[in-house]
C-alpha cells in the first residue's frame, strides 16, 4: 500500500490509512498523548475502523495512524465533525508537520482478532436476530414451502444483522474484539503536562479510562 500526502500534511486515506505527523510543544507530551487517546477512541466508533496507534517517528515527531477497512471509510472519518474536533484539541499541544520521507509502504494493518472472539461477537448478533424472526415472522408464513420459509428467515436475519444489530454490537464490543496484548503502562492515561516522558507508542486497543483535562 503506497502512502500519499495531502496538502494539510495528512494522508488522504487512499489505502484505508489516515496518518498525521505532529511536533509536540515542549512540556506538553503527556497532554498530547492523552488527547491522541481521545482521538483514537473517537475513530474507533467510526464506520470501518480497524485499529489505530501513536508512535514515535523521530526525536521530535510523532505519528498518529488509523487503519480502516476501505478508502471510503477512511475518507468518511477524515471528513467527520468528530475528527475535526479532536484534531483541533490535539493541536493545542502539538504542531502538525509534514511527515518524514514517505515510506514505500504504509504501516502494516493490525492482525485480525482471534477466531473465537469473532465467533462470539457474531453469535451475540445472530441469536437475537434469529429469535426475533422466529417469534414474529415465521409464524405468519407457516403455510409456505420450507424453502420459501428458509429464504424469508435468511433475508430478515441478514437485514437485522447488517443494519440494526451488528452496528450496535460493534460499538459496544468492537474495542474488546480488536484488543491485543498491550503493556499495562500504556493502559494508564498520563498525568497532564508531565515533562516529556512518554511511551514510544500508544495503541487505541489499550483501555481508555477517560479524557483528562489538560
Amino acid at each position: 500500500m503506497r502512502s500519499t500526502h495531502t496538502t494539510d500534511p495528512e494522508l488522504d486515506g487512499k489505502d484505508g490509512v489516515v496518518m498525521s505527523s505532529h511536533r509536540v510543544t515542549p512540556g506538553r507530551m503527556a497532554s498530547f498523548a492523552t488527547s491522541v487517546k481521545g482521538l483514537l477512541g473517537a475513530a474507533s466508533r467510526s464506520q470501518g475502523y480497524l485499529d489505530g496507534r501513536m508512535e514515535k517517528a523521530s526525536d521530535a515527531t510523532w505519528l498518529v495512524i488509523c487503519w480502516f477497512d476501505s478508502a471510503e471509510s477512511a475518507a468518511e472519518w477524515s471528513r467527520s465533525r468528530s475528527h475535526a474536533t479532536w484534531r483541533e484539541y490535539v493541536g493545542r499541544f502539538a504542531t502538525r508537520v509534514e511527515p518524514p520521507a514517505p515510506p514505500a509502504q504504509a504501516p502494516a494493518p493490525p492482525s485480525p482478532p482471534p477466531r473465537w472472539k469473532t465467533a462470539l461477537v457474531t453469535l451475540i448478533g445472530v441469536f437475537p436476530a434469529v429469535l426475533l424472526v422466529n417469534v414474529t415472522v415465521i409464524p405468519r408464513v407457516t403455510g409456505l414451502p420450507l424453502l420459501v420459509r428458509t429464504l424469508v428467515l435468511c433475508v430478515c436475519v441478514t437485514g437485522l444483522m447488517t443494519w440494526v444489530l451488528m452496528p450496535q454490537v460493534m460499538k459496544v464490543l468492537g474495542p474488546w474484539l480488536r484488543r491485543s496484548g498491550v503493556p499495562a503502562a500504556a493502559d494508564r492515561a498520563p498525568e497532564p503536562d508531565q515533562p516529556d516522558a512518554a511511551p514510544t507508542s500508544i495503541s487505541s486497543t489499550s483501555t481508555w479510562r477517560g479524557l483528562q483535562s489538560p
